[in-house]
């Protein structure tokens, strides 16, 4: 059985403490190699196991077609993303937020 240790206890567990990112992507649909693309990206920094000001929010131009199921998730459309820059114009500032701090992927069920 798993034990769950009390707040008091994290203050001194370096792995708690440590600087993470929490990112959150929506894309066209699950398949990258038949062409599925990232449409969002939007980051938290977690320290010391709390929320920090930092955050990172960008839209991104999938350069293809929308698919009605992906707009039904997520509410992005083609004709919205159509003027936002492309995933290769915001990967390096993605990457600079992110630093060498672990990723943790926040994930709804499938």
């Amino acid at each position: 059985m798993t034990m769950l240790r009390n707040a008091g206890s994290l203050k001194n567990d370096k792995k708690f403490n440590m600087r993470k990112i929490v990112i959150d992507t929506e894309t066209t649909s699950l398949d990258p190699l038949n062409g599925d693309r990232v449409v969002e990206i939007g980051a938290v920094e977690l320290g010391n196991g709390s929320l920090t000001s930092q955050t990172f929010h960008r839209y991104v131009c999938p350069q293809r077609a929308m698919p009605a199921d992906a707009v039904a998730v997520h509410g992005l459309t083609g004709a919205f993303l159509a003027d936002k820059p492309l995933f290769a114009a915001v990967a390096d500032e993605f990457l600079v937020f992110v630093g060498d701090a672990p990723l943790v992927a926040a994930q709804r069920g499938l």
